[in-house]
């Protein structure tokens, strides 16, 4: 439920700009039209988070471009040669070791 204000926060923030916000359940990413935007929009959702008691997580959180691509949801997310793949992640499919 905190994370219910987000969308609404960064559509007022950023109308005219292609600021979009993905999530599931308690994960999400956001996207930016340049790193400029993207930092600026991590700062202000920390201190969205720590306003309600939350904090992001340093190691989930990235900014890179979407040519290196990421993972999400088990998937990894790609755009090369200007054609997005989208393919099952490396640890998606790695064999859980002493099951």
């Amino acid at each position: 439920m905190t994370l219910d204000g987000i969308e609404s926060f960064l559509n007022e923030r950023y109308p005219d700009m292609k600021v979009h916000f993905i999530r599931y359940a308690d994960d999400f990413l956001i996207t930016a039209p340049s790193k400029e935007v993207a930092e600026e929009i991590c700062e202000l959702i920390r201190v969205f988070l720590a306003e309600r008691g939350l904090e992001l997580s340093e190691s989930k959180t990235l900014i890179t471009h979407i040519n290196d691509g990421f993972d999400f949801l088990g998937w990894s997310f790609r755009k090369y040669d200007g054609t997005l793949l989208v393919k099952p992640s490396k640890e998606s499919i790695e064999p859980v070791a002493n099951l």
